[in-house]
Formats: structure tokens, C-alpha cells, sequence
């Protein structure tokens, strides 16, 4: 002990019940010691309502935790965030901290204002230990923390702890349990969400809302897989898990793999049984593993992609045990806040509009219809120039990623005029995203200048700015390229400069492709 504290003690001047917490705090067992055997306080706690007792168990100090609990430190006493000595016990993941609070008295179904309880905590950290030492004081394994119904078995699934899931499990955890969004206000109106029609909701409705307007209702199963955890999802398989088991919208397993870059995940899920077709939210598999390539601005940050297999790879897979390479998308994928017409579209239109000419060689090598359109009747070769494009470099792949994918779509034999319902050509696409490349690579294979797109649009007009959106987007170099081309054909050019959308055909915030 030092000597000032001697002399405080010796003289009163210290008074004990700032000393026991800040000696816990600070680590001092012979201090604590010496504070004990003059009997002061050890529950009074500091301002915050933290006592001696949670000092020596975040510290993992088993000595000061049996010194306080001999003194009566009361193992239930909670500081002003609702956080016990036995949370923090849990949260270290200590058993023989936690064993001890337990004997002394603790309460194995202690939870925090928000609902979890220790045995979330213990779940969360995956110490089996400390799992086993609550389970056997009764904690109860299927408790849902109050704000999204989680379990235990869902902590321990999303953070990876397989022998945590096996455990519970095997103490009767729930496995089909599924998580919820946050409940509606009562009368709410979800109009706008497109949830619900009602101007008022009942209980029932609220409860049916919470099931299939939510896709964070998930079991344990698709938690690990959504965090990618093989080893939690093999366990969970094992004790009896569905592998077709899907959100409230039909996405599936193998899909939600595909979403967060899991590949070397989403080819055991194929090992283990998941269909390769499965689309129920409207999208296979095969069509995620392309999306994921190639997310725009909107879905920022990335996933960082896990295990040691590639997309490429995944992908190849998905085609060896049956993959459809021509199914269609019978949804739109909504990506952030960029959205685009995907209707319809193959896995190969999928990678054309993200200019991933890499994928769109793969998918031709592996059985993929390169002619095959979307429901507008937009060709890969449009897509790739730019149509249905948001925003250069936000959206659809840089311009020199698109001119690879245009050479590709060309090296396959589509036809540089076609055009889709909204009489949009490649040449219009290429206008819009600003690649004079591809504006020259289209012209020199004979595509049309002075085609109009259904709103009476030339390629030039668009180059332009002319009925694109209504924040300007002029790209002079693209205007001079088509002048000049014009020019030396012969064609008539419109020199007006930019036109008001509101003069030209109304309003549009939308590119073109997105009307």
C-alpha cells in the first residue's frame, strides 16, 4: 500500500466510499485489502453507479472479486446503463468470474435495459464455459432481447462460434426461431414503404407487416450465413437446420452468400444441398454473384469477399450442379439509391449492364444466349454502351470497362441498330455515358447517327444534355465527335446548344432507360 494511502486511512481524511471503487479501478488489491479489513463500504458506488465489484470483474481480477464478495459486495448491483458485474463477467467471457457471481447469487437471466442477457453476451464472446455455467443455474436459452427478438443462437451464429451453437442446441435452443424488424407505431401508415395499403393498422396486420415487409427476419441459420461463419452454418445444418430456408421476401441462403461476397460459403451451401434455381424474391443465385461484381455508389461500403474462391469460381459451380444460365429476373434489384430496369434480364444482360466484360466471356463459354433481351427488349450490346446508366463512374463500370464489354457483345454478332421500346440504340447509350471509344467503335461497325429514341432524341441530342436528367450532364468532347462524324456524312446538324427538358418532351430526373 503507499504511504499517503496509509496515512489517509490511519488519520480518516480518506473517506471509504470513493476508495474501494478507485482502488478496484485502479488495481490496487493491497489498498482494497486494507479497505476491506477497516470495513469500509464496498457497494457505494462511483457517480455513474459504478461499484468496486464491477472494477475487479472488467479487470478480470479474481483475487479483488473474492475479496468484495467476502466483504458483501452485492453481486447483483447494477451502474446507471443497467450493466452487473455478471454482464461484464460475460462480456470477458471469464468462467471463474462468472462461476463465482453465480454462487454468490447472481441472476443467470440478468439482461441489460435493451433485453440481452448474459447469455446473449456469453453467446456474442463464445465462451462455451461461461454458456455452460448459466445453463446449469436455469438461464434461459430461448430469451429475445426486446428490440428485433434475437436469441443467444442467433449471436452465436452471426459471430461465428460454432461450438457456442451446438451447445445451445443441445440445451434446447430454438433453431427455427426467426428475428424481427421493429414493430409499426400503431396506426401508422406504410403507403409509402409499399407494405401496406391500410391508413391504420390493427395488431394483426402490424404482426403480418413484421413478417413480410422485413427482410432482417432471419433464424440463426441465415445469420451465420449473412456473416459468412462456414463453421456456425455447418453446425446449425447439422442440428437440423433447412438449407431452403429463406427472408419474408423469398431470398434465399444462397443468394444472401452471393450478397455480402461469401463464395467459398455459397459453394458449401451447394455441397450441402441448396437449389442453384432458387429465386423466389425474383433473381437466382447466378444473377447475385453477377450484381455483386458490379455495385454501383449506391451500395457503398462493398462486402469484402471471404474464403479462398473466387466469384469466377462460385459462379462456375452455380452452372456445374444446374444453374440456369438464361433465367430471367422477374424483380428489379434495388441498389441503394440507384435504381434500373432489370426486368427480364439474363445473368449475360446482368454483367453487360455492369460492363463486366469478364463475366459476359464466361457466361458466353458456359452455355449463355448472348441475344437474349430484357423486357424492354434492350440488347447486352446496349446495356454495355450505357443505356439504363445511372452515372458515369457511380454506376455501370468505368468507360473503359463498358468499351470491353461493347467488343465482347460485338464479337458475338449483335446488331449495332437495334433498338429496344424506347427506339434507344447502343449509339444512345454510348452518347450518354460520354465514350467517344464507343461512340467511333459503334460508327465504325455502321451504327445509325441520326436515329431518334422514342422522345425524338438523336445520340447527339443526348451527348448534349438534352432529355437526360435534370441535373446537366453535357459531354462536349462526345458533341464535337458527333459534329464532326455528322459532318463528314452529311447529315444535318442541330447546332442549337442545350435544350430545356421542360421544352423538349418535359421534365425527366431519370436516364434514359429509366423512364
Amino acid at each position: 500500500m503507499s504511504v499517503p494511502l496509509l496515512i489517509a486511512l490511519s488519520s480518516g481524511v480518506l473517506r471509504g466510499q470513493e476508495t474501494a471503487a478507485a482502488a478496484a479501478k485502479q488495481g490496487d488489491i493491497r489498498a482494497l485489502q486494507a479497505l476491506v479489513r477497516h470495513h469500509v463500504d464496498v457497494n457505494v458506488p462511483d457517480v455513474d453507479g459504478t461499484a468496486a465489484l464491477h472494477w475487479a470483474v472488467h479487470r478480470d481480477d479474481v483475487q479483488a472479486v473474492d475479496l468484495l464478495i467476502g466483504a458483501g459486495a452485492k453481486v447483483g448491483a447494477s451502474n446507471r446503463y443497467g450493466v452487473t458485474p455478471l454482464v461484464l463477467a460475460c462480456t470477458n467471457g471469464n468462467a471463474a468470474i462468472a462461476g463465482r457471481l453465480l454462487a454468490a447469487g447472481a441472476d443467470p437471466n440478468t439482461a441489460v435495459p435493451g433485453g440481452e442477457t448474459v447469455l446473449m453476451t456469453a453467446a456474442r464472446t463464445g465462451s462455451v464455459e461461461v454458456l455452460r455455467l448459466l445453463i446449469a443455474r436455469g438461464a434461459n436459452v430461448n430469451a429475445r432481447e426486446s428490440t428485433r427478438g434475437q436469441t443467444a443462437l442467433m449471436w452465436a451464429a452471426a459471430e461465428g462460434h460454432a461450438p457456442a451453437v451446438t451447445l445451445l442446441v443441445e440445451a434446447g435452443a430454438d433453431i427455427g426461431a426467426r428475428s424481427h424488424g421493429p414493430q409499426p407505431a400503431p396506426g401508422a401508415n406504410l403507403r409509402r414503404t409499399g407494405s401496406a395499403d391500410s391508413e391504420g393498422l390493427n395488431d394483426a396486420v402490424s404482426r403480418d407487416w413484421v413478417r413480410r415487409g422485413r427482410i432482417d427476419d432471419y433464424t440463426a441459420f441465415l445469420f451465420a450465413v449473412r456473416s459468412g461463419r462456414i463453421e456456425a452454418v455447418r453446425a446449425l445444418l447439422d442440428a437440423g437446420a433447412r438449407i431452403d430456408e429463406t427472408a419474408p421476401d423469398g431470398t434465399n441462403a444462397l443468394v444472401i452468400a452471393a450478397v455480402n461476397a461469401h463464395w467459398e460459403l455459397g459453394a458449401f451451401l451447394l455441397d450441402r444441398g441448396a437449389d442453384p434455381n432458387a429465386a423466389a424474391q425474383g433473381w437466382t443465385p447466378l444473377h447475385q454473384v453477377i450484381r455483386t461484381r458490379t455495385l454501383n455508389i449506391g451500395q457503398f461500403p462493398h462486402p469484402v469477399p471471404t474464403g479462398r474462391m473466387s466469384s469466377l469460381e462460385l459462379a462456375k459451380k452455380l452452372i456445374d450442379r444446374g444453374a440456369n444460365v438464361n433465367a430471367t429476373m422477374t424483380k428489379e434489384i434495388v441498389d441503394g439509391y440507384r435504381y434500373a430496369r432489370r426486368r427480364g434480364a439474363t445473368p449475360f444482360l446482368l454483367a453487360a449492364r455492369g460492363a463486366d466484360f469478364q463475366m459476359m466471356r464466361f457466361l458466353a463459354a458456359n452455355g449463355a444466349d448472348p441475344r437474349l433481351t430484357d423486357n424492354a427488349h434492350s440488347t447486352a450490346l446496349m446495356l454495355a454502351a450505357g443505356i439504363d446508366m445511372g452515372y458515369v463512374n457511380e454506376d455501370s463500370g468505368t468507360n473503359q470497362d463498358a468499351l470491353d464489354a461493347v467488343r465482347v457483345a460485338l464479337e458475338l454478332g449483335l446488331d449495332v441498330n437495334a433498338t429496344n421500346d424506347r427506339a434507344e440504340t447502343a449509339l444512345h447509350g454510348a452518347a450518354a455515358r460520354g465514350s467517344n471509344e464507343i461512340v467511333q467503335l459503334l460508327v465504325d461497325r455502321g451504327a445509325r447517327l441520326d436515329v431518334k429514341n422514342s422522345r425524338g432524341f438523336t445520340p447527339l441530342n443526348i451527348a448534349n444534355g438534352e432529355g437526360n436528367t435534370a441535373t446537366f450532364q453535357r459531354r462536349p468532347e462526345t458533341v464535337a465527335l458527333f459534329r464532326d462524324l455528322m459532318k463528314a456524312r452529311g447529315l444535318t446538324v442541330d447546332d442549337t446548344s442545350f435544350v430545356s427538358p421542360t421544352v423538349r418532351g418535359g421534365s425527366d430526373a431519370r436516364p434514359p432507360g429509366d423512364r
